[in-house]
């Protein structure tokens, strides 16, 4: 019965670790594991079946179009509202349209799944045309059953873009446009309580030019890279594991190989979530980085992942998070990162189609200047946000949501003769009423 949920778990689980892979450009509270280890592999996701959040997307589920052995899901969504700063700069305010997209084909068959999928999130600044960006993604993944054992493989290519208010971005004035490709594959091996998890992954970043008529070039962020991980799961009892997750990855920049570098990773820890009311994963060890540069030391920094989820009543859910990782370089500024980040979520039930969320983050990212002349510099993003969501009817939601972001810029920002690090702290406010229309 356990291979049985193991393998129909995978087959949903897929496009999630190929969209994490760049979460250091985009989310930086997402889960240090969606980093490090395929997040189709069941038992490394909490369990929320239990809670607030569940139901609330449960019920906007779409239901799909059958058409033959595969489930077409069409989605869209649609929002307008206003952001007071778009650029992380003074008079970048703006009414904004926010598009998002979302087509999938999923396989219906009993054993093995084959996913296709294509997702477009569009932002339209009226009033600041430059802070206009796209982002989109393909991707196909499938999973193999063989009998014990289950094989993964997936591939993506998304068109991505840096945006001047990211947390760790330094001296980027307007978004910056990058592709990825990203291949993957994993492998499930069960032994009793224990599940083997090794894979591999390959990256390869390519980006683009910014700024008035296309004059700046990133080409130097340019860069390939390659990891190998093995994950173990010892479950104890159904639910409560043991996890181990041992990492090396290697990168190497087209341009500037100087930021080469070589990174090792070991993290254990706890995953209970045989508790229907309260879950959590605790993984704690050491992350170092090696630059082929002589000029760049070696960094070590403590490691870690926390994740809890905990449902008090029926109608309430709390989602506590929080990681300290190492990053890639994200602008031409910066050379090795590591960023630490605390997130507090609460979910609440009003009506059985009415749902009210809120949270509350603080990031900090302390980066090496890639100019030799410049200092070192940190950035601390504060952040707050409440959203209500309504599910109208099994084809139609409605959502109103609200964001507050305050950023501060310390040491090689404040002061230096560079533009590039000298960027204002900034504050902005966002606004935006929409409606998902889905099938």
């Amino acid at each position: 019965m356990k291979r049985i949920i193991y393998t129909r778990l995978m087959s949903r689980m897929l496009v999630t670790g190929l969209l994490a892979a760049c979460c250091f450009h985009g989310s930086a509270h997402a889960q240090m594991i969606e980093q490090y280890v395929p997040t189709d592999i069941p038992g490394y996701e909490a369990n929320m079946s239990g809670s607030v959040t569940n139901r609330m997307n449960s019920q906007g589920q779409p239901t799909g179009i059958e058409l033959g052995d595969f489930v077409i899901l069409p989605a869209l969504n649609e929002s307008a509202g206003y952001n007071s700063n778009t650029l992380g700069a003074p008079n970048s305010g703006s009414a904004e349209i926010e598009t998002q997209a979302n087509l999938a084909a999923n396989s219906n068959w009993s054993r093995n799944a084959l996913k296709l999928s294509f997702n477009l999130d569009d932002h339209r600044f009226l009033d600041v045309p430059t802070a206009s960006y796209t982002n989109w993604t393909a991707a196909a993944e499938g999973s193999l059953n063989l009998g014990n054992d289950t094989a993964n493989l997936a591939y993506s290519h998304s068109l991505l873009n840096l945006a001047a208010t990211s947390i760790g971005v330094a001296g980027i004035t307007t978004p910056v446009p990058y592709t990825m490709d990203d291949i993957r594959g994993s492998y499930l091996k069960l032994l009793g309580r224990v599940g083997l998890i090794p894979s591999i992954e390959l990256e390869n970043f390519t980006f683009g030019a910014a700024g008035p008529g296309g004059q700046n070039s990133y080409a130097n962020l340019n860069h390939r890279t390659e990891t190998g991980s093995l994950a173990a799961r010892l479950e104890r009892v159904p639910g409560n594991a043991v996890v181990v997750v041992l990492r090396a990855s290697v990168a190497q920049f087209d341009n500037d190989h100087t930021e080469d570098y070589s990174d090792y990773l070991g993290l254990l820890g706890l995953d209970m979530q045989g508790d229907p009311v309260l879950q959590y994963r605790l993984l704690v060890g050491v992350e170092s980085r090696h630059f082929s540069s002589a000029m760049a030391t070696t960094k070590t920094i403590p490691s870690f992942e926390l994740n809890v989820v905990w449902t008090p009543t029926e109608l309430d859910t709390i989602t506590i998070t929080g990681t300290h990782r190492m990053n890639d370089p994200t602008s031409p500024f910066v050379g090795e990162q590591d960023s630490l980040d605390g997130r507090l979520q609460y979910d609440h039930e009003l009506r059985e189609t009415l749902f009210v969320s809120a949270f509350t983050e603080a990031i900090k990212s302390n980066s090496r200047s890639a100019a030799p002349a410049e200092e070192n510099f940190s950035q601390t993003q504060y952040g707050a946000g409440i959203a209500v969501n309504w599910e109208i009817n099994r084809h139609l939601s409605a959502t109103i949501n609200y964001n507050f972001n305050r950023n501060e810029n310390s040491n090689g920002l404040h002061g230096s003769t560079n533009i590039a690090y000298s960027s204002p702290s900034f504050s902005s406010n966002e606004i935006l009423i929409g409606f998902r229309i889905y099938e």
